[in-house]
């Protein structure tokens, strides 16, 4: 069985005629609360509230786009080997945790093995799995990383870990001696989404506002495009960061069909000023609220308090 990441991966590895049984995780986990009871009916009603709320997703659309196809993982355990698809970034990474711990749920005993794209030989940015062409597909399939009984525990207890009130546990460190290339990183990306002890930011909010800065700005859609672009391992789509600019207007104005920084936002990058908890509309990243942690990159680790 293949778990992919995406439908247009999930034809394309039919279209290379790739044996086995498919299915897709459309997820983004990676925003909003969880359960780490995956599929429960605590999980599914916490994903659909927030998904409708947030991204007026209806609630139908849901059963059809991500029950269905977890009733399809749910079969893994009549197979001998699963494949995941997943890369680098913090939101595959996120759906691939989860997707590990459902497969523990349903006691799948077989191999498993993970396909991850990111660093490839040239190429100085890391590459999505669409982004590989067809010779470069196969060969990360064929050299496919088999996870450890080690592994898949580590998956797991990060899994549940992070639908927890407690995400000082998520730490780099815990991933060192794992066969997953990205996870440190992922960890370290998901821990700078919590406010620094410095401005209030934290890492992405202070990138974009940043750009503003950098870059000639004049549209939505270029500022988004930016975004995308620097975003480093997070993996967002244009939802996720159009919806985190649009938090961000307290800091920058439209003049003259230009994007500037406000007098605030300029203090804020320099880290002269500082966000109060509710000038910020407030997420929830798995178990924990974005307001609840704190981090410290002389630590780069989180803390309770500024």
């Amino acid at each position: 069985m293949h778990i992919t990441n995406g439908d247009s991966l999930n034809q394309r590895l039919r279209t290379l005629e790739i044996q086995g049984d498919f299915a897709v995780w459309r997820e983004m986990l990676c925003e909003g609360p969880t359960h780490s009871d995956i599929g429960s009916d605590s999980f599914i009603e916490l994903r659909k509230q927030f998904l409708a709320q947030s991204y007026e997703i209806d609630t139908s659309y849901y059963n059809k786009k991500f029950i269905q196809e977890l009733d399809k993982i749910a079969k893994a355990v009549a197979h001998e080997q699963v494949y995941l698809w997943f890369e680098f970034d913090l939101f595959c990474h996120i759906n691939m945790l989860a997707a590990i711990s459902y497969l523990n749920q349903i006691q799948f005993r077989g191999e498993l093995f993970l396909v991850c794209s990111g660093k490839v030989a040239g190429h100085e940015q890391l590459k999505g799995l669409s982004e590989l062409n067809d010779e470069l597909l196969l060969q990360h399939f064929h050299q496919a990383i088999k996870l450890t009984t080690k592994d898949r525990a580590l998956a797991n207890q990060l899994w549940i870990r992070y639908c927890s009130k407690d995400h000082q546990l998520w730490d780099p460190s815990v991933a060192q001696d794992s066969s997953f290339p990205y996870l440190a990183a992922c960890i370290a990306a998901h821990i700078q989404r919590f406010p620094s002890i410095l401005n209030g930011l934290n890492a992405l909010e202070k990138q974009l506002l940043m750009l503003i800065q950098t870059y000639q700005i004049s549209s939505d859609k270029q500022f988004c495009g930016y975004g995308l672009s620097y975003q480093g391992y997070y993996g967002y789509g244009d939802l996720q960061i159009n919806r985190i600019i649009q938090k961000l207007s307290l800091y920058y104005e439209v003049k003259d069909e230009m994007y500037t920084l406000t007098t605030l936002g300029t203090q804020l990058i320099n880290n002269e000023a500082s966000v109060a908890s509710d000038s910020i509309a407030n997420v929830i990243y798995g178990g924990a609220p974005k307001w609840s942690f704190y981090f410290n990159p002389n630590t780069n680790l989180l803390q309770t308090q500024a």
